[in-house]
């Protein structure tokens, strides 16, 4: 019987992956080497919260200009006002230096993703190394390891039975909350009364953060940026419900229906799911699709 490959060559793939798709990324000279993706955003958002104009439109477009001499698609700050926080230190720095800093904490973080789930899954870093959503986050200047280190801590503080630590990073999810709405009723069905109580403690905490990077009037502000019609100018790139509806021409009606019917249908799945980490899987997988925003990677 052939032995199992070990977790560390499993990295062998993934840092080849990695490799082989930044020198491409080089070698065209292209938006991912040059800085000119996802990230002004980001950045500029730093500027922006330090001067109290986060939902500043035209101020954040005035950014992108002095960055990369140009505007960036759909490139609104349409975080949550505490996550802005944390870029502010980042814009301190040069912007070329701002971004090699990024690119190192993305990494860092899909690394130890990998490092988290390695016992759950001893391939998963064979099959982030096939997975072009990974590399097109690190590659369009987005933010998703994070993301997905973030969840993977939760699950890991929720298998040494600290529901309590779990829930408060789960609520650091909330920089794309979009994704997770139905994991607090998973919680509710599965009596994690202590996860909840963390869940709800990181949120208070985030919400008052929110008050003070954005100010008192910053739900209204954000909703406006939120509504304005060219968020999402290119649904048509997103794989989610919204996307079919729009292929469709349904508009609003046929995308509430699907999403009506795909909440009900994982509903239905995770309460006749006894384990709590496959509920989450699936609460998460129904956010991926039923979220109003969400690209490729």
């Amino acid at each position: 019987m052939k032995q199992p490959i070990s977790f560390a060559k499993t990295f062998i793939p993934l840092s080849i992956s990695i490799g082989l798709f930044f020198f491409y990324c080089w070698a065209q000279n292209g938006p991912t080497s040059t800085a000119k993706n996802d990230f002004p955003p980001f950045y500029a958002a730093g500027k922006l919260v330090a001067e109290g104009k986060l939902f500043d439109v035209d101020a954040m477009y005035g950014w992108h200009q002095k960055l990369i001499g140009g505007v960036v698609q759909n490139g609104m700050w349409i975080r949550p006002p505490f996550y802005a926080l944390l870029y502010e230190p980042l814009a301190l720095l040069p912007y070329k230096t701002a971004y090699i800093v990024f690119l190192a904490v993305n990494l860092a973080a899909l690394i130890g993703f990998v490092f988290l789930m390695r016992k759950r899954s001893p391939t998963i870093a064979l099959t982030c190394s096939l997975c072009l959503p990974v590399l097109l986050a690190l590659g369009n200047g987005q933010d998703v390891a994070i993301l997905l280190f973030l969840f993977a801590l939760c699950i890991h503080y929720l298998d040494q039975g600290d529901d309590f630590i779990a829930g408060l990073v789960l609520s650091l999810c909330a920089i794309k909350a979009q994704f997770f709405v139905l994991v607090p009723l998973v919680l509710l069905w599965n009596r994690r009364w202590r996860f909840l109580s963390g869940g709800s403690t990181g949120a208070a905490i985030l919400i008052a953060l929110s008050f003070y990077a954005g100010g008192p009037h910053w739900i209204s502000e954000y909703r406006r940026v939120l509504a304005r019609p060219d968020n999402n100018q290119t649904s048509w790139q997103m794989g989610n419900l919204r996307a079919f509806s729009d292929g469709l021409a349904g508009g609003a009606p046929l995308q509430f229906t699907l999403v009506a019917i795909a909440v009900g249908f994982f509903l239905w799945m995770i309460v006749r799911e006894k384990d709590l980490g496959a509920g989450l899987g699936l609460a998460l997988l129904a956010g991926l699709l039923i979220s109003p925003h969400g690209y490729m990677q």
